[in-house]
């Protein structure tokens, strides 16, 4: 299990890690899970119902949906380099 703690370190790491793995062009939400459960929700392409803003440099809205901050498992949806719309979920330890 994960935890939230610092939400923009954490989110930060995750885009990181993710973008050096994998052939992204851009990441359009991360997911944190706990036993089927959305936690929170990090969105680069919409504002959510009681979702607030990381920071004011970046245009990433960030919603708490649960009161707990441990995560087991990611959720990250984007678009490859070649263009086409992708969905992956992995185990958090994986990024961590």
């Amino acid at each position: 299990m994960q935890q939230l703690g610092n939400i923009s370190h954490t989110i930060a790491n995750l885009v990181t890690k993710f973008a050096l793995s994998f052939p992204v062009s851009y990441i359009n939400s991360i997911s944190f899970i706990k036993q089927g459960n959305l936690v929170a929700t990090c969105d680069w392409m919409k504002e959510g119902e009681n979702s607030v803003r990381i920071n004011s440099k970046q245009t990433a809205f960030f919603t708490q949906h649960l009161h707990d901050n441990v995560f087991s498992d990611i959720e990250v949806t984007g678009v490859d380099v070649s263009g086409k719309p992708f969905r992956f979920v992995s185990p958090a330890e994986q990024f961590a």
